[in-house]
């Protein structure tokens, strides 16, 4: 691949990734009445993982956001503070706390899901089906890249540590 294509190719995902974030944010404050509610990408993104389990608990969704859970913990304090979720012990395991989207949780979610699905209907909308194939190949294999580069970044940082 020539150097300026690598450049283009670049620049092109860098900027895809910050708009994704930018209209995201957007689009939840547009859709969102109340105003003083203030959730950050990953709080978003959170609520999304909670809401596809039946009983998920902090461990799980920490595990699925790959953060510790520490790290996990924190960001849970505040969307408990904000109402957006509850968290309830484990019947089985009192070790373990389950965590649940309340109403208001499940309207933010419902929100993302409109805007992923318009983002992903417009990105598909006129494509031939062998176009809308090369776009899924294409995605699968930008995917499979960042997975690579995550594992090599992983393998490096234990080197150093």
């Amino acid at each position: 691949m020539r150097l300026e294509n690598i450049i283009y190719l670049d620049q092109m995902v860098t900027k895809i990734f910050y708009k994704i974030i930018k209209i995201e944010s957007k689009a939840l404050k547009n859709e969102i009445d109340d105003k003083k509610i203030n959730l950050t990408f990953n709080d978003v993104h959170i609520l999304h993982e909670i809401s596809k389990y039946k009983n998920p608990n902090y461990g799980l969704i920490a595990k699925v956001m790959e953060v510790t859970k520490g790290t996990f913990t924190t960001s849970i304090k505040r969307l408990l503070k904000n109402d957006f979720v509850v968290s309830k012990n484990n019947k089985e395991d009192k070790r373990k706390k389950n965590i649940y989207l309340t109403q208001k949780g499940k309207l933010i979610n419902k929100i993302y899901l409109k805007f992923h699905f318009r983002m992903i209907t417009y990105l598909s909308q006129g494509l031939s089906s062998e176009e809308q194939s090369l776009l899924y190949k294409a995605v699968g294999n930008l995917f499979k890249i960042f997975d690579k580069i995550e594992l090599e970044t992983k393998e490096k940082e234990k080197l150093i540590y």
